[in-house]
């Protein structure tokens, strides 16, 4: 509120549902993992409590290390958006996120200068502390969305990266997040 003009501004959020049935708890069987390892509870995640989980790849490739959703239910023409809170660990500084079957593909982006590598689909976001909240925007084009986490970009990814706070929701952007436990949650519109 600006009490000189009397003029206001509102940020009120849309209804919006996190599709993601395990967005915090990466060990579940929901989560498949590829040529990566897991190990939870390794780091203070954006909430202020141990909960992240530290994900390495095991294979030296682009592409076949990754920790991706067994299923979603998702509609063939919609538009969606996944988002991640990610920090690297140690060395590590791409890291390679894919909203499978979207006209987003996939999106690399960098932890050390904050970038990625397609602006107009996707957005990074220093949250502090190391962490970085990385989206992504894309129409469904197929039967399914499988949201990927590529674990191992290059040989200075060895070292892996903490995530925590997955979240793939059917809108055009990225809302606050929506903790999720064993089934897709809500958060209703804002009123005022």
């Amino acid at each position: 509120i600006d009490y000189t003009t009397g003029e206001a501004v509102v940020l009120l959020e849309p209804q919006s549902t996190n599709l993601i049935t395990y967005s915090e708890d990466f060990s579940q069987s929901y989560w498949l993992k590829s040529n990566s390892s897991l190990i939870p509870d390794s780091a203070i995640s954006p909430d202020g409590t141990l909960n992240s989980s530290l994900v390495v790849g095991t294979t030296q490739s682009a592409t076949s290390s990754y920790i991706r959703v067994t299923s979603t239910a998702t509609t063939i023409g919609e538009t969606y958006t996944l988002s991640l809170y990610v920090k690297p660990k140690g060395g590590s500084k791409f890291f390679k996120f894919w909203a499978r079957n979207t006209d987003a593909s996939f999106v690399v982006f960098n932890l050390v200068d904050g970038t990625t590598d397609s602006p107009t689909t996707s957005t990074i976001t220093n949250v502090g502390s190391g962490w970085f909240r990385v989206t992504t925007t894309g129409v469904l084009t197929t039967s399914t969305v499988a949201p990927y986490f590529y674990t191992y970009y290059s040989a200075t990814e060895s070292e892996g990266f903490y995530i925590w706070g997955a979240q793939l929701e059917a809108l055009s952007h990225a809302t606050s997040y929506i903790p999720t436990s064993g089934a897709i949650a809500t958060r209703l519109a804002d009123l005022v």
